[in-house]
């Protein structure tokens, strides 16, 4: 099966920002060939945490239990570690996080204004044509 074939599954759930994921770092696992290995066998197995039970959706890469660990180290197959973070490094995630959801908001904000004002104008040049 080509690359192209694959296609990654819809995750159902959803991780909000937690104490969890304020709290670690999670990167990808250093060793780059080892990286490229376990990602290709994660693809190979329908992205699906080789340690984990195929076919439940809290089970796709990154697992849903790696994500809720509340230790440092490697997920169940090594493609990703957890590191802690410092109390300053807590505060500056949660800040820059709260920065871009309010930045998000924004945008959504002006986007619909924008979607306002052209229903309005859609709105006044069929009651002008109308008329």
């Amino acid at each position: 099966m080509k690359k192209s074939q694959l296609k990654r599954p819809e995750k159902q759930h959803k991780y909000p920002i937690s104490e969890m994921e304020a709290k670690y770092r999670i990167f990808k696992n250093p060793d780059a060939e080892k990286f490229e290995k376990i990602k290709e066998a994660i693809r190979q197995n329908g992205f699906y945490c080789l340690k984990k039970k195929h076919g439940l959706k809290d089970n796709i890469c990154m697992c849903k239990i790696f994500l809720n660990k509340d230790e440092e180290g490697p997920c169940g197959c090594g493609l990703y570690y957890k590191e802690e973070r410092t109390p300053s490094e807590i505060d500056k995630y949660m800040n820059t996080k709260l920065k871009w959801d309010e930045k998000k908001e924004k945008e959504i904000e002006k986007q619909l204004t924008k979607e306002e004002k052209e229903n309005k104008k859609k709105q006044e040049k069929l009651e002008y044509e109308d008329d």
